[in-house]
């Protein structure tokens, strides 16, 4: 490997991207990538921007027949209700681990079981930051779960400071409306957005620090298009859904852009005290949900490991590239390891693989998974306010929500939920040169098929998986 490089050894000649602190909230958000080389603008614009437009334009009558078809939220029985929060995307949130104001809380319900008993919660409490337009609710909800064997039952939810039961009848059917509300929120605004805005600063620094036929640029550069120009704008653009004005087509929530942008900073600095909500930290070693979720994710993450860890293998211990590349990525993520510690054990192939694994298959799982839910489902918008007492009077779920939340509902699927990939992971060509790690390239390959084929259930087929992220 030679000592020295020139600049147009690098992709853009040393002169960017680079990561800076979010201009709006710089102590609560990731680092942004605020300024984009012209070929990745021109890239989003040829790919995704005109993608955007043209189904804009096209799928809008579609989406107004179904509004006009499908008025109405799904009833949902409580095994349904179940069923959706610890199978689908949203069984992320299930954590083991009650705070002591939880325990203080469902004291009740938990005396009344054993000891051993597992008990899971499912905390969209951050929804008491979102703030709403006139006519629109929402509330903060914590909810309740036993897990006997392999079957999850739901105890109790928490809505603002009621507790509720299946015997509260019309307050308890109401307040799962305000849980899976709560739920497409989480995983909009604080979940799924940490697999986009913190890797951000590793993809520009990838870019900028290392050569472009260093090994590790080979690994990483399949897996880096799109994403800066993506990511840039969703937090940045003013027709981003994230802005939700009133007039936008597709923007779902209920309330301004001030809400959302308050929950991705939850997302990105946690909430104090709160198990469910930690501080972002680089995930070295990821861990996966008690879910049949969790699992297809991991199997996945198994395959990327061992093909990254063959291929560094080709990286000698202590290299200056990577060493450098590590203390950039170090000094602008929480939790990265630094060029010391990347060496040390399977830091540098789980580090590799996390990142991988984050933005190819955990990416496009998540949107798959998430635009599966049936958009009758997902009550973004609720037009009646939450239980204010333990038994309330009957009411008509018609009056939940009007045609117009549908519509919006239903684009915002079609635009920024269904996967549309530019570059499928099942196509990645690391262009590499030595035969072995051709070799290590088509095996990964077979071994992603396999994994594919073996998949049960199949939360997104092998081949609608991004290589990076491209939506």
């Amino acid at each position: 490997m030679p000592q020295h490089y020139l600049q147009e050894d690098f992709l853009y000649h040393r002169k960017g991207p680079w990561p800076q602190p979010s201009p709006s909230r710089p102590l609560q958000m990731a680092p942004e990538v605020l300024h984009l080389p012209v070929q990745e603008v021109w890239d989003w614009h040829k790919h995704v921007g005109i993608r955007y437009f043209s189904s804009l334009l096209s799928y809008s009558p579609k989406a107004l027949l179904y509004a006009w078809q499908h008025p109405v939220l799904d009833s949902i029985t409580d095994q349904q209700f179940v069923q959706l929060l610890t199978t689908s995307v949203y069984s992320q949130y299930l954590d083991p681990h009650l705070d002591q104001i939880d325990k203080q809380h469902f004291a009740n319900y938990l005396n009344q079981y054993q000891t051993d008993t597992l008990f899971y919660k499912i905390d969209l409490s951050p929804m008491c930051f979102m703030n709403t337009s006139p006519g629109f609710y929402v509330a903060p909800t914590i909810t309740l779960l036993r897990k006997d064997k392999q079957q999850f039952n739901c105890i109790a939810i928490k809505i603002g400071d009621l507790i509720l039961t299946p015997e509260n009848s019309h307050a308890w059917e109401l307040s799962k409306y305000f849980v899976l509300q709560g739920a497409a929120y989480r995983i909009n605004l604080i979940t799924h957005p940490l697999l986009h805005l913190p890797f951000d600063a590793i993809n520009a620094i990838t870019k900028s620090s290392v050569p472009q036929g260093h090994l590790l640029f080979k690994l990483l550069y399949p897996h880096l298009r799109l994403a800066l120009a993506v990511n840039h704008s969703v937090i940045e653009s003013p027709f981003s859904i994230i802005a939700n004005h009133p007039w936008m087509p597709y923007s779902p929530f209920s309330g301004s852009a001030e809400g959302s942008l308050h929950l991705l900073g939850v997302g990105y600095s946690g909430i104090k005290g709160n198990s469910s909500y930690p501080a972002y930290r680089y995930a070295i070693h990821p861990t996966f949900p008690t879910s049949d979720y969790g699992q297809f994710l991991q199997s996945y993450y198994h395959v990327i490991y061992e093909f990254v860890s063959q291929v560094i293998l080709s990286i000698p211990v202590g290299d200056k590239i990577v060493k450098r590349w590590a203390n950039y990525c170090s000094h602008w993520i929480s939790g990265f390891p630094d060029g010391e510690a990347i060496f040390t054990e399977n830091t540098f192939a789980a580090t590799l693989s996390s990142y991988i694994w984050s933005v190819s298959v955990a990416h496009a799982t998540d949107h798959q998974a998430f635009y599966s839910i049936p958009t009758n489902s997902v009550p973004f918008r609720l037009r009646l306010p939450p239980p204010n007492s333990h038994h309330i009077d009957a009411y008509d779920i018609r009056d939940l929500t009007h045609k117009v939340d549908f519509f919006k509902s239903k684009m915002a699927f079609q635009l920024f939920y269904k996967p549309y990939s530019v570059q499928r992971l099942i196509d990645v060509d690391y262009q590499f040169q030595q035969p072995h790690l051709i070799a290590l390239q088509q095996a990964f390959i077979y071994h992603l098929r396999m994994t594919d084929a073996q998949s049960n259930p199949r939360y997104i087929a092998l081949e609608s998986i991004a290589s990076s992220i491209q939506y």
